[in-house]
């Protein structure tokens, strides 16, 4: 097997991928003046391609050949999984202060500051920090293999922190839940993982294992096309996803309704049934759910605070608001599926008009509340 052909394409593709990921990056920076958050994203994957610079310079010996360009300032070892996690926190959160900003990048900021000056030093100087034996460049080594993993791990597990809290928020506030859970972002983080865990496993191996060498490679070509892919999903996702929660609009509310009914522990049990019957009558006689509905809209309707209404529910049924509000999007379609008047129509034109706002959370509620698909109902009642 010719092995210099083979890491010539490899190289090659890491330059697709570096172009690709800044190329999308730049476009996902332009579009952050209509969805702000999308600038951090951008930054991400800008910061995330750039790493790729260094693996590509050294495939083409251009280092061992022009010794003035190592410690180039382009790792962002540092910076890009906080970008990451500012942006998932600032779509699920919808502010950030100016500490969070300062504690999360200071470290990438640091590395990039450490890494300029060193660069611009003299090319004798930059030589012997590259120095097996030399101290700097000892302690630079072994910072990166030591803190480096940890930190990176450190600020994924958050960005899961949040996005599972995140969960918890979306189906306590809104009835259409699509888009909102952030699925992709849990994803990335189980990606990112399992790939940087290979990538150290192999590096090992391969220092321990001399055969391992030309199977490196092929890990290397996986990885390479897995990042061309990454980049590219990630693109689409930052061009799709917009802000789940607006702080200005949402102040105060966002905290509470994180509650389990406990505000409603120490009222009167036919107090509670009292209140409760007004928010189902509402629901009910207006057909509210027939239109996405956010809490504080049922509260506006009811005429009671946020926090009490969504206290009431769980209080009464053990359910978060969605699923409150898709019980009645599911009873609306059984009682139409039940109707010759809606026997030709369409299932999807069915979930559109109760309120779903799409055939996969149509489906997926209506067979988690009847234990069987809408087909499956139809066909049970008709007998076809």
């Amino acid at each position: 097997m010719d092995l210099t052909k083979f890491n010539h394409v490899i190289i090659l593709l890491d330059f697709l991928a570096l172009v690709q990921g800044i190329i999308i990056g730049v476009i996902l920076l332009f579009r952050s003046k209509e969805k702000k958050p999308t600038l951090l994203l951008g930054f991400y994957i800008i910061t995330f391609s750039l790493n790729l610079t260094n693996s590509i310079l050294e495939d083409l010996e251009v280092f061992e050949q022009n010794p003035q360009f190592m410690f180039l300032p382009i790792d962002f070892t540092y910076l890009s999984t906080p970008l990451l996690f500012l942006y998932v926190k600032k779509i699920t959160k919808g502010i950030i202060t100016r500490k969070e900003y300062f504690l999360s990048l200071t470290p990438g900021v640091i590395e990039f500051i450490i890494f300029s000056v060193i660069f611009f030093l003299p090319l004798n100087v930059k030589v012997d920090i590259d120095n097996a034996d030399n101290i700097i460049g000892l302690i630079i080594s072994g910072t990166y293999i030591f803190t480096a993993p940890v930190y990176i791990v450190y600020y994924l597990i958050l960005i899961l922190k949040y996005v599972k809290r995140n969960k918890i928020k979306v189906l306590n506030y809104f009835s259409n839940i699509d888009g909102k859970l952030l699925r992709w972002a849990k994803g990335t983080v189980y990606f990112l993982l399992l790939h940087y865990f290979l990538i150290v496993l192999l590096v090992i191996l391969t220092i321990m294992i001399e055969q391992l060498k030309e199977a490196r490679l092929f890990f290397d070509l996986f990885s390479t096309l897995l990042n061309m892919g990454f980049i590219y999903w990630l693109g689409i996702c930052g061009l799709t996803q917009s802000t789940i929660f607006n702080i200005k609009k949402d102040t105060g509310l966002i905290n509470s309704i994180l509650n389990d009914g406990k505000d409603v522990l120490f009222l009167p049990e036919e107090e509670i049934s009292r209140e409760f019957k007004k928010i189902v009558k509402k629901v009910d006689e207006d057909e509210l759910y027939k239109n996405p509905i956010t809490l504080s809209a049922l509260a506006k309707e009811v005429r009671m605070p946020s926090r009490t209404v969504s206290s009431l529910i769980h209080a009464n049924t053990n359910q978060n608001f969605s699923q409150f509000i898709n019980y009645y999007r599911v009873e609306e379609v059984k009682r139409m599926l039940k109707d010759k008047e809606y026997d030709k129509l369409d299932l999807l034109a069915l979930a559109y008009e109760v309120g779903f706002s799409s055939k996969a959370s149509f489906f997926s509620v209506f067979k988690k509340n009847t234990g069987m698909t809408p087909n499956s109902f139809r066909n049970n009642i008709w007998g076809n």
